[in-house]
């Protein structure tokens, strides 16, 4: 599923168990199928690196063994604005 995404903030952290290991942290505003906009935090693997702006962000629901809805960031795609006319 893609939902509009305007990120606001992105951060790099180190992980706690293997400090070799990097993370991603993005937060932003979603914008749901009922066009209400939510905050929204995620944590994306390796070091990326991103600027404030409009994206388009791909989520994948799943059920987990405890039969807990989750949702996974699979990836944030820039969205081009459109040229003033």
């Amino acid at each position: 599923m893609r939902f509009p995404f305007e990120l606001t903030a992105s951060r790099v952290i180190q992980g706690r168990k293997d400090p070799s290991r990097h993370f991603t942290i993005v937060e932003g505003l979603i914008t749901l199928p009922d066009n209400k906009r939510v905050f929204m935090e995620a944590l994306l693997p390796d070091r990326q690196h991103f600027v404030p702006g409009q994206y388009a962000v791909e989520v994948a629901l799943d059920i987990d063994r405890n039969r807990r809805l989750t949702a996974f960031v699979r990836a944030l795609h820039p969205v081009q604005q459109k040229a003033a006319a």
